[in-house]
């Protein structure tokens, strides 16, 4: 599905399904479900999609997430997902997310997501195919003079004047 009010923030959309609604919005499995159709649509577009990883046995796996909310998700809406890998090593990639609804710039949530390339057969990390390497490694170089998003990197800490003490 695409949508021409997101124009430039989408490399993916979808239409929120109705059934999702809690309260009017969605909840975090449900935005963590989108964010896990948008890592699908990037993943076709390296080469290392359904059909790769049904032709050799490898795939992506998620090694490590963290979320960000912003703005709230409602059923029914159309969101937009754009997707940007921030490094590239020879079995493992660093993606980030940004998610916006139609009709609105402003960010709704993130995803970053360390993902691990593995051999199903052997069930452990495998070196991506070269060229599969040099493709993701010259999106990071075409990307490297971004500024990084600030929500990268970011970890979770109760703020010190808040936190109570042991």
């Amino acid at each position: 599905m695409t949508d021409a009010t997101l124009g430039d923030y989408a490399d993916y959309t979808e239409s929120v399904p109705r059934e999702w609604s809690v309260a009017g919005h969605i909840d975090v499995g449900h935005f963590l479900l989108l964010f896990d159709h948008g890592t699908d649509a990037f993943r076709e577009r390296l080469g290392i999609g359904r059909a790769y990883g049904e032709s050799c046995a490898r795939g992506l796996f998620v090694a490590e997430a963290h979320l960000t909310y912003a703005k709230e998700v409602r059923a029914g809406e159309v969101i937009g997902i754009r997707t940007r890998l921030l490094g590239a090593a020879p079995r493992k990639l660093h993606v980030f997310h940004q998610m916006r609804r139609a009709g609105d710039a402003l960010i709704a949530a993130t995803a970053e997501l360390l993902l691990v390339h593995v051999d199903r057969a052997l069930g452990r990390a495998a070196e991506f195919p070269l060229e599969v390497l040099q493709r993701m490694q010259a999106l990071v170089a075409r990307d490297a003079t971004e500024p990084i998003p600030p929500q990268a990197g970011r970890a979770i800490q109760l703020n010190s004047r808040l936190a109570t003490r042991r």
